[in-house]
């Protein structure tokens, strides 16, 4: 019985002492010709990959950071040269921004006070939430006018709230300054013009048009938004009591020591005038420095039966 037992274990013995020789074997004469790394294998030591993050969302080269987001991210980091660290931060695949490197990289690379760069990544984090929220479609055009007037002039606006107010206004003409800090000496001769249309009918078969000219005149502190032959017309069925044309205007600046707010609100307006027509011919003027614009402008028609339909800006084609 024991010389079993003695033979067994030596047969047990052998077996394994064959199979560490292979496996010793197979280790120094390495992976076969033409194969590749393991499936899941992870980034090598020291590797600068970030951690945690989904392959499929890291993709596109710093040069397709849309410059709006970079002006956003240099008005609410004032102390920092954004353009400096452009090619340190990149925009994701589901259109999310981040930065390449750790902030102790950057602080030591740019010589940048780290608190700074902590800032300026909670404001890249506040710009995903928003840009995730529009994208999962939790904002709509209410959500952005209700928005719009929670903020007072001169008040700041979150950098978040900012660029949900840039992105739903989709129905107006937009104007983005190229720096908060100065205006070229070709801006300042800059006068666009626009010739907008716009028409809306209801249920009823009740219809109104808008179409005209926007002209916006800026200079380095002074500007103008003119309105020439701005028209709202009730079309050939003659069912309008009233008509109205307006326009609506707010400039946004640099308030306090960094971030934007409103600078300026605005308008012209004809107010009712009875008939199939009303006509804006009129130019509202203010100063103040305003890094973002927008210009709107409606088409109201009253009907006799005491309906109102509206039309804004459909469409704008610059024409300077």
């Amino acid at each position: 019985m024991k010389k079993k037992v003695f033979k067994s274990a030596v047969s047990f013995c052998l077996v394994v002492a064959f199979l560490l020789t292979l496996c010793v074997s197979s280790v120094a004469a390495g992976p076969p010709e033409g194969a590749g790394p393991p499936e899941h294998a992870g980034p090598p030591e020291h590797s600068n990959a970030p951690e945690n993050v989904d392959p499929s969302n890291i993709a596109f080269s710093p040069e397709k950071i849309d410059d709006e987001i970079l002006q956003l991210l240099d008005i609410y980091n004032p102390e920092i040269e954004i353009k400096e660290l452009k090619s340190s931060i990149s925009q994701n695949n589901n259109g999310t921004y981040r930065l390449e490197k750790g902030i102790g990289k950057l602080k030591q690379e740019y010589d940048i006070d780290k608190d700074k760069l902590i800032d300026l990544n909670k404001d890249l984090k506040r710009l995903n939430d928003a840009i995730r929220n529009i994208e999962r479609g939790n904002y709509e055009k209410e959500d952005y006018r209700d928005m719009k007037k929670e903020y007072d002039v001169g008040e700041e606006i979150p950098i978040d709230d900012f660029y949900i107010l840039i992105t739903f206004d989709n129905d107006m003409i937009n104007i983005f300054n190229e720096s908060k800090d100065e205006i070229s000496i070709e801006s300042w001769s800059r006068n666009p013009e626009w010739d907008v249309t716009g028409y809306k009918e209801n249920d009823y078969g009740n219809s109104v048009s808008l179409n005209g000219t926007i002209k916006y005149n800026e200079g380095l502190w002074n500007r103008s938004i003119e309105a020439k032959d701005l028209t709202a017309w009730a079309g050939y069925v003659n069912d309008a009591e009233k008509m109205r044309v307006r326009v609506d205007i707010d400039a946004y600046g640099v308030v306090g020591s960094s971030g934007l707010g409103r600078v300026y609100t605005g308008g012209m307006d004809t107010n009712w005038i009875d008939g199939n027509e009303a006509v804006l011919d009129s130019e509202d003027h203010f100063s103040a420095f305003a890094v973002y614009t927008t210009i709107a402008a409606y088409g109201d028609k009253q009907t006799e039966e005491g309906r109102t339909i509206t039309c804004s800006i459909e469409e704008e084609k610059r024409v300077d």
